[in-house]
């Protein structure tokens, strides 16, 4: 018997006792009912108690942690106070509601049914499915996550109004312009993915100081990501273009505020906040 038929067939069984228990007021079984959820609430808490103190130990006395995985145990943790603290709150309700007959019939099954998905939540997180449901889509995360060279944090939105502005304006164009893919969603693509072509995909139609501007501005949303990385995907009017000869432009510039692509980037900004 699998588990989620397991958990209907307590589910049903445990509905059906409220019910015969509340229909005929038998306080002693409100007692064991009672009784039983403490128990049963104690227990999965005690479980988890048991590993915080000893990964608290561990990290205290500077000692290996390995039976900590914080892939599984961070979501556990989370279903513990969610639940968990549910369950403790419907335990008390329910030993209030055992007490006065009057409003019992009407509550007591709802409260025991609501307890019993908190705590089939609580002991799912100890079962094999949980560490398979939660493993993988962390690992998954991770190899995406170290597959790009550099993180651009700006939103695929605005990655793309930022390239619209610099199309309208005449400041960029696709090199390839036989490729099959839409120039806006290549340039998106590149920077959202991290990654760089074999062959610069864009022109820019600026020169060293612009180019240095429009970097400056591309990665004030970014992380790990050079203006050797800029070069390998844009290419400027100055095709030979260098980061040094770039950067010793950008310095010896009287100007170095470009009003165009800083009109680009404030509509970027005003239009995300």
């Amino acid at each position: 018997m699998n588990h989620n038929k397991l958990f209907i067939t307590v589910f049903i069984f445990g509905m059906l006792i409220s019910i015969l228990i509340n229909y005929f007021n038998f306080q002693i079984g409100y007692f064991f009912i009672t009784l039983s959820m403490t128990l049963m609430t104690s227990i999965l808490i005690v479980k988890e108690l048991k590993v915080i103190v000893k990964y608290s130990l561990a990290y205290m006395f500077n000692l290996k942690t390995d039976f900590f995985d914080k892939n599984i145990e961070r979501p556990r943790l989370f279903t513990y106070i969610v639940f968990g603290a549910l369950s403790v709150f419907i335990i008390i309700q329910y030993h209030h509601l055992s007490k006065d007959l009057s409003i019992t019939r009407y509550f007591s099954t709802l409260f025991f049914q609501i307890f019993l998905v908190c705590n089939f939540f609580l002991l799912f997180t100890w079962l094999e499915n949980f560490k398979k449901t939660f493993i993988p889509k962390a690992q998954k995360k991770k190899l995406a996550r170290n597959a790009k060279l550099y993180e651009i944090k700006w939103t695929r939105e605005q990655l793309k109004l930022i390239y619209e502005n610099l199309n309208d304006k005449n400041l960029i164009e696709l090199i390839n312009e036989d490729s099959d893919e839409i120039d806006y969603r290549l340039f998106i693509n590149i920077l959202n993915n991290g990654t760089i072509p074999e062959t610069p995909a864009f022109k820019l139609n600026m020169n060293n100081i612009k180019t240095k501007y429009f970097f400056d501005q591309l990665k004030y949303n970014s992380d790990d990501f050079t203006l050797d990385m800029f070069l390998e995907i844009f290419d400027n009017i100055n095709k030979k273009s260098t980061r040094n000869s770039i950067e010793v432009s950008y310095t010896n510039a009287r100007i170095k505020i470009d009003k165009k692509i800083e009109s680009i980037f404030q509509k970027v900004k005003t239009k995300k906040d």
